[in-house]
């Protein structure tokens, strides 16, 4: 019998141990242990109660509080796809516009449609010169005839635009389409 196993010491004191530990009343001490906190528990329970009832209304405002909150939240994560579809829409409006305004810009330069600045020098021209020559006639005038300021502004305007209208050569059609347009007026007899 010289082949028997002799157990390792390491493992007999492990052994050891656990025959310790089980040998322990652990549900005698929980219930020792648990009637100090089973006595104080029963003060503490109506002490808990009267609390509610105090704080009640604060608990109850905070509840509703809370209640809007999630409320609130939940009904705008319900209009998720409403939103990403109205951004969508936008960002789709904004490159449509600018895509379109692009290209107005192109084909009004290409056909050559857009307002000529022509007419409207001619026109600033003519402003300039009628108050220039007012201006300058307004004193001359007035000291040298016993007319009235009225009938000699009148008379300069008269010979201002004589002269501007001898000066001025024809005006000029403006370029492009715009002076091909031909503008018919409405028959007041038609039916449509």
């Amino acid at each position: 019998m010289a082949d028997e196993l002799v157990p390792s010491p390491a493992i007999e004191a492990f052994r050891a141990i656990i025959s310790f530990l089980r040998s322990i009343p652990y549900m005698r001490i929980a219930r020792a242990a648990s009637v100090p906190l089973q006595l104080a528990a029963i003060p503490l329970g109506y002490l808990l109660e009267v609390l509610l009832v105090i704080f009640a209304p604060a608990i109850f405002i905070v509840k509703a509080l809370l209640g809007m909150t999630h409320w609130i939240y939940s009904f705008l994560a319900g209009l998720k796809p409403l939103y990403s579809f109205l951004s969508a829409a936008a960002g789709v409006g904004i490159l449509a516009g600018i895509i379109l305004g692009i290209a107005s810009v192109v084909i009004t330069s290409y056909l050559g449609m857009q307002d000529g600045q022509g007419p409207i020098k001619e026109e600033d021209a003519f402003e300039k010169s009628y108050a220039a020559a007012l201006r300058r006639n307004s004193t001359a005038s007035s000291s040298f005839t016993g007319e009235s300021s009225s009938d000699a502004e009148w008379q300069q305007w008269a010979e201002a635009t004589a002269t501007a209208a001898l000066a001025s050569p024809r005006r000029r059609l403006p370029p492009g389409l715009l002076s091909q347009t031909i503008h018919e007026e409405d028959d007041d007899d038609s039916e449509y």
